[in-house]
């Protein structure tokens, strides 16, 4: 009787036993399930840190720099000139942006200098170059080379070319070249159409990545950015006029070398032109 109590208390506690070690190993699994589970289930989070106003207003500026920059570039007339500028007015020592395409006066001041006009625009009118300009220095250029080349008839040499190379002597029958008109690709370009457009592309975050972090930009922020010194608009008009100056008294004076060089050539062209005159007349 005493070897069954003995046999069935170990029977027991073998049991007791196994339903702990069962128990025990159950909670580890079960940890590990929630460990991995956990660790599946983590995710990173990016917190986007705030940016100053000051540094917010420094990427607009960059941006309407940028954006002004390939705006110039659609316009040809134009940057040929600023890239002129770059070398004649600001010697290669920097580069400021060229704010004057965003003035009212920017055609103006085209137009004036390298035709003699103002207040053209596209309206399908003829306007023909004035003295005193880029454009009719060049095309006195142009005709003292075509009469010396005897590419026109010597007929058509302009008075002024005689009187720049010094030339008394007048062709028979004089018919003067008649001066071209103006071209009208300068007038093609809206400032302000062309400034609402960079402003409003620089202040909206979805296109201006760079603004992410920062509040809502002023309106008046594009204005400031006008009149940051030292290359204000105003400032970049007047080395846009400095530079037009500069261009017209070289125009000038490359003509008047220019036509001196061709004087023995027109002289000639004139005499041999009016030697034919003078021999179809006797034949008749």
């Amino acid at each position: 009787m005493k070897i069954s109590i003995f046999v069935l208390a170990l029977i027991l506690s073998s049991q007791v036993m196994a339903s702990n070690n069962s128990r025990v190993l159950s909670k580890s699994i079960s940890n590990r399930s929630l460990r991995g589970n956990a660790t599946a289930t983590t995710t990173t989070t990016t917190i986007t840190e705030d940016k100053t106003k000051e540094q917010c207003e420094q990427i607009f500026y960059d941006c309407m720099d940028k954006k002004t920059n390939e705006t110039v570039m659609q316009y040809e007339v134009y940057y040929d000139d600023y890239n002129d500028m770059l070398s004649d007015i600001y010697n290669g020592m920097s580069s400021p942006v060229f704010k004057c395409i965003y003035s009212n006066d920017i055609k103006d001041l085209y137009s004036s200098y390298y035709y003699g006009q103002t207040g053209l625009d596209v309206d399908g009118n003829t306007v023909k170059i004035k003295k005193n300009s880029i454009a009719y220095y060049n095309f006195l250029k142009q005709n003292a080379s075509d009469v010396a080349s005897k590419k026109i008839s010597a007929n058509m040499v302009l008075p002024e070319v005689l009187n720049i190379a010094g030339i008394t002597k007048t062709p028979i029958d004089s018919k003067a070249q008649t001066t071209p008109n103006v071209s009208y690709k300068f007038t093609t370009v809206v400032p302000l159409t062309l400034f609402n457009l960079n402003k409003e592309y620089c202040m909206d975050v979805e296109k201006n990545k760079d603004l992410d972090g920062c509040a809502k930009l002023k309106n008046n922020l594009a204005d400031n950015w006008k009149n940051l010194t030292p290359n204000t608009m105003s400032k970049s008009c007047q080395d846009y006029e400095t530079f037009l100056i500069d261009k017209r008294t070289q125009a000038q004076q490359a003509t008047q070398t220019f036509i001196l060089s061709l004087k023995t050539q027109i002289i000639n062209a004139i005499d041999e032109y009016n030697a034919k005159i003078e021999a179809s007349k006797q034949l008749f």
